[in-house]
């Protein structure tokens, strides 16, 4: 099997759907026809399935605070946390970074209603490094982004849970699971907005990374769909 993926005017979804109910916004979408499915991000049902939330379990000193509906770094209990993230991130085991039913009601239901059923390609999502890194602050407002420990930390992560929503979605596709990496921040990255985020430091975290199935990965400038991996 090649390497690169061939769309051929494939027909395909971003991710996040207006629906509270992740059957109801599996259904809808395997009614759409689409050539290739997805699963629902249902920003509406609850602030933890917004897109960076939704990818924050198991990140070392971020707390996510439902009931404010916000998101904080806390590095407190920094050098412990981050002990034991990278206890775990070096046991190479995907399973220890999954993606819950609690923040991914439509992964979960698009793994039932799919039960049986099988497509060439499926594709998952995931939050970019870069959003996701500038998206989270501290009690002095100062971004994740800025500590190159937990910036890293958040690369690894992210890593992790591809890797985990692959061999979930692996059992759905006969050729290949298809990963977006969305990026939303990469419209105003080098604007006076995030000029405290350099560019080197997080692309060199993640090109550098230790993780067979990702050195696949390519970035083509501001591109936020990320190849086919893992398959």
């Amino acid at each position: 099997m090649s390497l690169f993926f061939k769309p051929c005017m494939a027909t395909t979804g971003i991710g996040s759907v207006p629906f509270t109910n992740g059957n109801d916004g599996t259904t809808f979408l395997f009614n759409a026809g689409l050539s290739i499915p997805f699963w629902p991000q249902l920003p509406k049902r609850c602030f933890a399935e917004e897109m960076i939330p939704q990818y924050s379990e198991g990140m070392p000193c971020v707390r996510v605070e439902a009931e404010q509906e916000r998101i904080l770094l806390d590095p407190s209990n920094r050098d412990t946390e981050l002990e034991e993230f990278y206890t775990k991130f070096m046991a190479e085991d995907p399973d220890l970074f999954p993606i819950s039913c609690g923040v991914a009601d439509g992964l979960y239901a698009f793994q039932r209603l799919a039960a049986n059923r099988k497509w060439p390609v499926v594709k998952g999502h995931t939050t970019g490094p870069v959003t996701f890194c500038t998206g989270i602050y501290d009690k002095d407002k100062n971004p994740l982004y800025s500590d190159a420990d937990l910036r890293d930390a958040a690369v690894k992560t992210i890593v992790r849970k591809v890797q985990w929503q692959i061999n979930f979605l692996k059992p759905f596709a006969t050729e290949r699971v298809l990963i977006f990496v969305d990026e939303p921040v990469l419209a105003a990255f080098g604007s006076s907005t995030y000029s405290m985020c350099p560019r080197k430091p997080l692309w060199r975290c993640w090109a550098r990374s230790s993780v067979p199935s990702l050195k696949r990965v390519r970035f083509r400038g501001c591109m936020s769909a990320a190849t086919a991996i893992g398959v």
